[in-house]
């Protein structure tokens, strides 16, 4: 389905870059962000706010 031009067309309009893959290979991605932005969140020292 991503390799559908009109597909490719709305994720490049708005900025994003479809790339192909097995399920192993998304969920490494996903633990390696996890793991980036984790590590960027706790030595920026942001904390997350109370709701009301």
């Amino acid at each position: 389905m991503v390799a559908l031009p009109d597909i490719k067309e709305r994720f490049s309009a708005a900025g994003s870059t479809i790339t192909g893959g097995t399920p192993e290979q998304f969920h490494e991605y996903w633990k390696s962000e996890l793991a980036k932005y984790g590590k960027l969140i706790k030595e920026a020292g942001i904390k997350p706010e109370s709701g009301s």
